[in-house]
């Protein structure tokens, strides 16, 4: 049998996400040998902790679509994490998925690039001929 390589990416369904989690709150092996032991960035599954003690079973599932913030609740947050209000506490607050997303805004505020990004379907007319 050959071993999985430790360096190929695929995605995890909700249910082996779950399962990964609950097997580390069983286990007595801490949180890089665990990962390790089962192919997942110590990151990932740091992010899948913090996201399911948010947000339950909904925060581990993975989205299909981007979550779209009002350009408010943007400056909200990066005014009160640029004030030094814990980040956690923010993501919480307003259901940010990851603090590099916050970062993100932060950097986009201080140059004046913050906005909502609105995309615009074109649809290509298709003649029938």
């Amino acid at each position: 049998m050959i071993a999985p390589n430790p360096f190929l990416r695929f995605k995890l369904f909700d249910n082996n996400r779950l399962e990964l989690l609950y097997g580390y709150q069983k286990t007595e092996y801490g949180l890089k040998v665990y990962a390790d032991m089962h192919h997942v960035n110590q990151n990932t599954m740091t992010r899948w902790t913090r996201q399911f003690l948010l947000h339950g079973l909904a925060g581990v599932r993975h989205r299909s679509f981007n979550h779209r913030y009002s350009l408010n609740t943007k400056i909200e947050a990066v005014k009160e994490y640029q004030a030094g209000f814990p980040a956690e506490k923010i993501i919480g607050k307003y259901d940010i998925r990851s603090l590099s997303q916050l970062r993100q805004w932060s950097i986009q505020y201080n140059n004046d690039e913050l906005k909502t990004k609105s995309r615009k379907r074109v649809r290509k007319n298709r003649s029938k001929s």
